[in-house]
């Protein structure tokens, strides 16, 4: 592998991100580096977590999108009920 400069290495590791489609590892690439040298981790630790984070963001969008195609119903709560709406049904004589 050939030396390269910080302006050089940015360049790449987004456009490798960005094609290998890792948006979590093109946006937290360098905090993670950071990171990475404060604490003395080998490549392989920073590797592991440079890996553990994409899936974890991964796994939180996949979990999200499924709610949204789930069409689920928004969730109810006895806080925003309308009380005078239920009693008014009552005294024309429709069910609550």
């Amino acid at each position: 592998m050939s030396a390269r400069t910080e302006g050089a290495a940015e360049a790449a590791i987004g456009s490798a991100c960005r094609l290998l489609h890792l948006p979590t590892v093109r946006d937290d690439h360098e905090h993670l580096a950071l990171a990475a040298a404060s604490e003395h981790l080998t490549h392989r630790a920073y590797l592991a977590e440079v890996l553990t984070t994409e899936v974890d963001e991964r796994e939180g969008r996949r979990r999200a999108r499924r709610v949204v195609e789930a069409r689920l119903p928004r969730v109810k709560r006895l806080s925003v009920l309308d009380c005078v709406a239920c009693t008014e049904g009552r005294r024309i004589g429709r069910p609550v």
